[in-house]
């Protein structure tokens, strides 16, 4: 069935084509949702004196909407159709607003909107990395240092999915695929061994991003910023594991050893963690990230593979459990 074009009262006009990508949860709660979109947008629209920009951000699983509101200044409106993982992102977004993330103004973690400022100018760190105007070392000590100053104790009401869920896909893999899955079973075995390891370690959680990239590293008025937070309640070292299969591409690099042996470098001498600690946690990363691809129905674009086998040239690779 065609998803039909959703006719904003005084914003853009979405495409079928761009309304059908938020159907990626239940269908049938997406196209009700589809259905009620105009009237929402108008009700936050006057509650909030916004006049919407008839721009159109990069989208996939969130609808952004950008205005100005005579109240909050320029602002961002992000909507979602209902579903679990959204509201868990919500309420993460609210959780951490201002604390080096774009400030919150309202929001319905169960409607599953939230009314944002604007960052602005808006340049992502990806943008920049994949046109070469800032170099890899720079782009990971702006990485590592957005880490520390956005590192926020876990509330004590929380519920942001543990480790244990976040590797749910890592654990079932071996169970739905046996040896003969489109992943490498001897990068499965050892992710599976590293995932234990980070299990049982002494760290005290921490609420993490749970998407920490590029793409997701901003420039804002005031310096950098991070946007897209997923949250998930773990290490600190599992934070940096979404940065080595990132900018989009850096998979295509033949220098991916050394790129990644500098990596490792700033990451450990900024946080003050070893080494092979933060080896193991990415090397876990990187392969749930593959398994995640697997279940999505697509392992054509697992393109992880290229970067768990630069990560096993490392010296850190030989690790024995201790």
């Amino acid at each position: 069935m065609m998803t039909p074009d959703i006719v904003l009262i005084n914003g853009p006009t979405i495409s079928g084509e761009t309304a059908s990508q938020f159907l990626w949860g239940e269908p049938e709660v997406g196209l009700r949702w589809l259905e009620r979109l105009p009237d929402l947008v108008a009700s936050i629209c006057h509650d909030h004196n916004i006049e919407l920009s008839s721009e159109l951000p990069d989208l996939s699983m969130n609808l952004v909407l950008f205005g100005d509101s005579s109240i909050h200044g320029p602002v961002a409106l992000k909507l979602a159709p209902p579903h679990e993982e959204i509201a868990s992102e919500f309420s993460m977004v609210m959780y951490v607003s201002g604390h080096g993330y774009p400030q919150v103004f309202d929001g319905d973690t169960t409607a599953a909107w939230l009314l944002m400022e604007r960052v602005q100018p808006g340049i992502t760190l990806q943008h920049m990395a994949q046109n070469n105007a800032i170099a890899d070392d720079v782009a990971t000590r702006i990485a590592v240092n957005l880490i520390l100053e956005t590192n926020l104790p876990t509330p004590a009401d929380a519920s942001f999915p543990d480790l244990r869920r976040w590797l749910k896909s890592l654990f079932e893999y071996k169970s739905i695929h046996g040896d003969s899955g489109p992943l490498p079973s001897r990068q499965i075995e050892l992710a599976l061994r590293h995932a234990e390891w980070l299990l049982h370690l002494p760290d005290e959680p921490r609420l993490l991003h749970g998407d920490f990239h590029h793409g997701n590293i901003i420039q804002g008025q005031h310096g950098w910023m991070l946007i897209d937070p997923k949250g998930v309640v773990a290490p600190l070292i599992f934070e940096i594991g979404p940065w080595f299969y990132n900018p989009l591409e850096v998979d295509k690099r033949d220098d991916l050893p050394e790129l990644f042996d500098r990596r490792f470098d700033i990451f450990a001498e900024i946080l003050g963690i070893e080494r092979v600690k933060l080896w193991r946690a990415v090397f876990v990363a990187c392969v749930l990230s593959d398994c995640w691809t697997v279940e999505d129905g697509h392992p054509e674009y697992c393109h992880h593979s290229s970067i768990t086998r630069a990560l096993l040239t490392l010296p850190e690779a030989t690790i024995q459990d201790h």
